[in-house]
């Protein structure tokens, strides 16, 4: 299970206001494997959200799971986190 939050209070932190959050997706080695809407009736705040993540299948070795937040503002890149693996 991977726990994302969608933090406005570092929002605000960093620009003294809080922006809205578009939604996040979720990739596992670049492949898109989840996307959350959080702007269907205006725009989402934060949040946490739970996504399972099956790593059975996956092949022995270095993996990375990347999150990316996406902001109202579409002309801003998203904030990504990023989470590298070993399967051994």
């Amino acid at each position: 299970m991977l726990g994302v939050t969608l933090d406005a209070a570092t929002a605000q932190w960093d620009t003294g206001a809080v922006g809205g959050v578009q939604g996040m997706q979720v990739r596992l080695d670049g492949a898109l494997i989840a996307g959350v809407p959080t702007a269907m009736d205006g725009p989402g705040v934060g949040g946490s959200y739970a996504v399972s993540v099956a790593v059975g299948g996956l092949a022995v070795g270095a993996h990375t799971i990347e999150v990316r937040e996406y902001g109202m503002d579409s002309r801003e890149r998203p904030r990504s986190a990023l989470l590298n693996f070993v399967v051994r």
